[in-house]
């Protein structure tokens, strides 16, 4: 074993050549291979959100990796300093022309004999000891680890420019590194008066980025990000000021008060939205807020502490703070987003944080929800539970392990693991018990209602196209063949009307179709239920109609339906069981127009020159005071009831009286859900409102 005279000897060219081995120094190989220490150095789409004056746009936009993370990386050591408390503000600037950005805090600096190694030399900074303790006991919480961001950012820049205010030496100094470090001027060191900390001012390079322009929204956007993730720490931007008190929260508030507008913000305080000055705003108890049926609900925030040994045998404490909140639409159909930061950066890609929120918060809906599906019949899926929901969730913790230096995905971390799993069983099941549980659940449990309805309906398209085909004996068809366009149907109560239809109809162009009763109730039937209703299935195979597929208008045996019931209580529900049924399976019917009711004459009133009709109390009012000479008033007391010439006056009409939509399809959809659903309750709710 590990003998080499027992691997074979390769047969080798004449001309073969040694590799040529080079060693190249730090700058070179930063410039040379930027995508090692800041991702992608192309223009990327990424799926993120833009601030606007008072809300959030989500949208696809163009991204640089690299250009963006060689940035942050200055912000980043300033956010590390507000860690440690030794910072209030952070003042960011850039230039008009988009090339020159300045990054300066008033924290205590660093010593001025370290300036040059900092931003030059890799492996330098004072992160590094992850098991290192504050003067509590507890873990730093750092967002640099590696000591490579700043000194990357100045080898990749064209200009580089630093000034360090040293606090506890009282003295300061400035650096000028150009062209990545290859020329590097400093100013000497001197006494300062004012606040201390650190200046930054750089132009990133040509050479290694192709364009050296920086974004102003995705800038501005990481800026604000911050300033969320920092409650207290007080952020300007090209003199735009931003200072947080409730930190991600108001964030999810920003979510609920929408995408308002597009035009960027010129006052620091119209980026905060604060729920008890918003009229807008209804905020039902301190951590709801909703605007119609668009609801931010603030979870909880909190901290966990875990001990440790290090490999010293020395005892830590390691600190996880933790808060989410969670924004709710009611009407999107789009997946679940995530808007998530470790220690102030954003994890774009995710990661164990996400899915672990995801599982947990699933797991629970669904499991609160259990009994009333098992109830109703039907079950409910992750999507159900997560469609239309945008979590916003902030973590700060000691020694966060991502899976590159660009800190878009994080890894699993067992003290994460336990911190997140109690925080939910915390705060998850007390948010689902409120107001917005209660709320929240109801609609989930609705959406699985409809996606199990809309999966039935899929399985009975099949069926619904055989039966389609099928002749329908009790069919009172229109003579037309050529053109179906001209034909009407008209959906009859009872034999009687049909039998008044059949002497009175023009045979050429209108149909009819008797009904035995009222017909079912579409709404708490399942989709079994109604295809075994041989009432409604003649219907359908009447028109040209399937189950589950959309209106095929070309296609259709008739263009007009129409209701002809009595014009009593029980012929009104019979209309508006009717109208339940087209509306739930096609609505686009009643976008057509293609929906009508015909109103029977209640008096046929005898004169000498003949018959007028009346269809109500009013217009038999009308025809007496006209002073005709009336021989005789007959009521009809129902469609049987109506003379031969009654019915032909009746069906000689060109027009009935059509159904229309108001004010939209979702909400006629409500409507019908409110007056044929399962929940007595809101119908109560309705008529005493009306």
């Amino acid at each position: 074993m590990g003998n080499m005279d027992n691997i074979g000897v390769v047969k080798r060219k004449k001309d073969l050549k040694d590799a040529e081995i080079e060693s190249k120094d730090q700058r070179w190989h930063c410039r040379n291979r930027v995508t090692l220490v800041f991702g992608s150095n192309d223009v990327e789409d990424l799926e993120t959100y833009i601030y606007t004056e008072n809300g959030v746009e989500f949208k696809t936009i163009e991204f640089h990796q690299a250009k963006s993370k060689a940035i942050e990386e200055i912000l980043d050591n300033c956010i590390d300093e507000f860690y440690r408390g030794n910072i209030t503000e952070i003042h960011t600037t850039l230039s008009e022309d988009k090339t020159i950005v300045t990054v300066a805090d008033n924290g205590i600096g660093f010593p001025l004999d370290k300036i040059r190694t900092v931003y030059t030399e890799f492996r330098t900074g004072s992160k590094f000891k992850d098991e290192e303790v504050d003067e509590n006991g507890f873990l730093y919480r750092t967002l640099g680890q590696n000591g490579l961001g700043a000194a990357a950012t100045c080898l990749t820049s064209d200009f580089f420019k630093v000034t360090v205010r040293h606090y506890l030496s009282k003295k300061e100094q400035t650096f000028l590194f150009m062209d990545g470090a290859l020329q590097v001027k400093k100013s000497p060191s001197k006494s300062f008066a004012g606040a201390s900390g650190v200046k930054v001012e750089l132009s990133l390079a040509k050479e290694v980025y192709k364009n050296n322009k920086i974004d102003t929204d995705l800038l501005r956007k990481r800026i604000i990000d911050l300033a969320y993730n920092n409650p207290g720490l007080t952020f300007y931007f090209n003199g735009e000021k931003f200072l947080f008190k409730k930190g991600l929260w108001e964030l999810a508030l920003r979510l609920a008060n929408g995408n308002v507008s597009e035009k960027e913000s010129s006052e620091s305080e119209n980026a905060s939205v604060n729920s008890q000055e918003d009229e807008n705003l209804e905020a039902t108890d301190a951590n709801k807020v909703s605007i119609g049926s668009n609801v931010s609900y603030h979870i909880g925030d909190d901290s966990f502490i875990f001990d440790g040994v290090n490999a010293k045998g020395e005892k830590y404490k390691a600190k996880i703070d933790i808060t989410i909140s969670v924004n709710f639409r009611k009407q999107e159909s789009s997946r679940e987003r995530i808007i998530s930061f470790v220690n102030s950066t954003p994890t774009y890609d995710g990661g164990f944080h996400h899915e672990r929120l995801k599982k947990i918060f699933t797991t629970m809906v669904k499991e609160k929800l259990e009994r009333v599906g098992k109830r109703e019949g039907v079950s409910v899926t992750d999507n159900d539970v997560l469609t239309g929901m945008t979590f916003i969730m902030g973590i700060t913790m000691p020694n966060p392990r991502f899976e590159s230096q660009t800190k878009r995905k994080l890894v699993r971390d067992n003290y994460l693991e336990k911190a997140l799993g109690d925080f939910l069983a915390k705060y998850g099941e007390r948010a689902l018990k409120k107001e917005f549980g209660q709320g929240y659940m109801g609609v989930v449990i609705e959406r699985a209602r409809y996606r199990q309805r809309f999966e039935e309906l899929k399985d009975a398209t099949k069926k619904a196209k055989q039966q389609k085909r099928t002749r329908v004996e009790k069919l009172l068809d229109a003579n037309e063949r050529k053109d179906r366009n001209k034909c009407t149907l008209f959906i009859c109560e009872g034999d009687s009307a049909i039998g008044g239809l059949r002497s009175a109809r023009d045979k050429l162009y209108q149909g009819g179709i008797a009904l035995k009763g009222k017909p079912m109730n579409v709404t708490q039937a399942s989709i079994k239920d109604v295809l075994a209703n041989q009432e409604l299935c003649d219907i359908m195979a009447a028109v040209g109609l399937s189950l589950g597929s959309p209106v095929d208008f070309e296609k259709l045996r008739y263009s007009k339906i129409v209701f002809l019931a009595d014009s009593d209580v029980d012929g009104g529900h019979i209309n508006t069981l009717l109208t339940n049924f087209f509306f739930a399976f096609w609505p686009e019917l009643f976008e057509r127009g293609m929906i009508e009711i015909a109103k029977a004459p209640l008096y046929e009133v005898i004169t000498d020159s003949g018959k007028l009709y009346a269809e109500t109390l009013d217009e038999l009012e009308e025809i007496k005071k006209k002073g005709v000479k009336i021989k005789e008033v007959q009521r009809n007391k129902g469609l049987g009831e109506m003379s031969p010439e009654a019915f032909k006056e009746l069906l000689a009409r060109k027009d009935f009286t059509k159904i229309k939509v108001s004010g939209g399809i979702e909400k006629a959809r409500r409507m019908l859900d409110i007056c044929f659903g399962k929940d007595s309750n809101l119908r109560k709710d309705l008529l005493i409102e009306h």
